[in-house]
């Protein structure tokens, strides 16, 4: 059901259908998960890290430029699954510590909630 409508599709799952969060568990791991710790996680110089809940998930980076890399790579990567971001979901922020303060210094506004973050050292 979409807007009230019944819509009939052969690709993905059910909105909350029960079986949604099993399939994002199964495929994530192949598709994000083991990419991640073997590929993602070595080739950054700095802390990286992948929180996930069936598909949702947050990766934290040290540094700004792992983070934007690594956006790109999700994106192919992901597209190499028939998989796509959700654009209003997902976002570069900064956090940490400092984030608040090193924002108003640089006069930008509040840090925002989203998926894919960093923190400058």
């Amino acid at each position: 059901m979409e807007d009230g409508k019944y819509l009939d599709s052969e690709k993905g799952t059910p909105q909350g259908n029960g079986t949604s969060p099993i399939l994002a568990n199964i495929y994530l791991h192949y598709v994000l998960d083991n990419w991640f710790d073997v590929i993602v996680n070595r080739q950054c110089n700095g802390e990286s890290y992948l929180i996930r809940y069936a598909d949702d998930f947050v990766c934290c980076f040290q540094r700004k430029y792992e983070a934007e890399v690594f956006r790109q790579r999700l994106e192919e990567r992901f597209a190499k699954y028939g998989l796509e971001l959700a654009e209003e979901k997902t976002r570069i922020l900064e956090f940490g510590r400092f984030a608040e303060q090193d924002r108003k210094r640089r006069g930008e506004g509040k840090c925002r909630a989203g998926y894919v973050g960093y923190k400058d050292i």
